[in-house]
């Protein structure tokens, strides 16, 4: 009773001190006064406090007993519980993305996504509160909802812990959509149009790096489709993004066999050499893919780098420094002079840096 006299009248003096009025509320909760504790971790709270304090006055308040109740399956009882926690904290993001997970598993499903979407709006990048709703939109088959919001939490996120998560859901979904286009088709039907129906999703499911899903369709598309060149080249870029070289260069070579005078199935075709170890004739199609266009820049970099990589340090730098003269790209010009050795962090250089180390190149 002392200790609380005695914080409170220091609490008159430095009214915006969040451990000192954490630990009133606590004294006060001790003394029975279960209501002046609540009261002083509210007040807490509207201070905005430090996360650390900011998290023990929620826990006091019921988040952590909540937790703990969810986790031994007793979600009505932990439901309960954050709904007093959020009495007191109306607006705080990790109090109501709580209250949506829970509500979420006692299946209500439209309070959880009012709930995810509160969250949100208190703090728009919320993990926690993203791959919920995420979650929520794909059990709810709003598959394109959910996959928007797995890419946000990678994009946004790629190193919380629930980015993991997101990848493996994100995954699986589109392997089901993938499956599922696939089946859609009947046995038999004309190559082109399986090729137009499923190269599409194919390429959504890539660039999503979402490769087994991409391998799905691909496969099905060149069974379909074998003499597709663009089946096979997104089938052998899916191989070596799935770590599996020799398949990858199997489906290249056919596509460059089927469309032999397309730069950018070359340049692929080096990729899959360079995959086996096999770069002198990585470089010969590189060599190859430039013939045809003499102007693409990737073909040139990729060419620089090889050279490089086998030792001829002086014809990379010619290279790089042909690149250099020709392209007005600032991009290009960083990338050129990171191979020149010009500059520590050439992707940083701007304006006036970058003129400056092409004037050192120059020179």
């Amino acid at each position: 009773a002392e200790a609380q006299t005695v914080l409170a009248e220091v609490l008159e003096a430095f009214p915006y001190d969040s451990e000192l009025r954490f630990h009133l509320a606590g004294i006060r909760a001790r003394l029975g006064d279960a209501a002046g504790g609540r009261a002083e971790y509210a007040r807490l709270l509207q201070l905005n406090p430090v996360q650390e304090w900011r998290l023990r006055a929620l826990d006091r308040l019921g988040l952590e007993r909540a937790r703990g109740l969810a986790a031994r399956g007793e979600t009505a009882a932990a439901l309960a519980a954050v709904e007093e926690v959020r009495d007191v904290a109306p607006a705080d993001p990790l109090v109501i993305a709580t209250l949506a997970d829970l509500q979420h598993r006692a299946g209500r499903t439209d309070e959880a996504e009012a709930s995810y979407r509160r969250a949100l709006a208190l703090a728009p990048r919320d993990v926690a509160a993203r791959l919920g709703l995420a979650r929520l939109h794909a059990e709810t088959g709003r598959e394109d909802e959910a996959i928007a919001g797995y890419r946000a939490v990678l994009a946004d996120s790629p190193f919380a812990p629930q980015a993991a998560q997101a990848r493996e859901e994100l995954d699986a979904l589109m392997l089901r959509r993938a499956q599922r286009e696939t089946a859609a088709l009947p046995a038999g039907a004309d190559p082109a149009r399986v090729e137009q129906a499923l190269l599409p999703a194919g390429l959504a499911a890539f660039e999503m790096e979402s490769y087994a899903a991409a391998t799905e369709i691909f496969e099905h598309v060149v069974r379909a489709a074998p003499d597709s060149a663009q089946a096979n080249y997104w089938l052998g870029r899916t191989y070596a993004e799935s770590e599996r070289p020799a398949d990858s260069l199997v489906f290249m070579r056919r596509a460059t066999e089927l469309a032999p005078n397309d730069p950018v199935l070359l340049r692929g075709l080096a990729g899959a050499y360079r995959g086996v170890q096999l770069d002198q004739l990585a470089e010969q199609a590189l060599n190859e893919a430039l013939a045809l266009d003499p102007a693409d820049l990737e073909t040139q970099f990729e060419l620089a780098e090889l050279v490089a990589a086998r030792g001829d340090e002086q014809g990379a730098r010619q290279r790089y420094a042909r690149i250099l003269e020709q392209t007005a790209d600032p991009a290009a010009a960083r990338r050129a002079l990171r191979g020149l050795g010009l500059a520590q962090s050439p992707d940083s250089l701007e304006g006036e840096a970058l003129e400056e180390a092409m004037r050192i190149f120059d020179d």
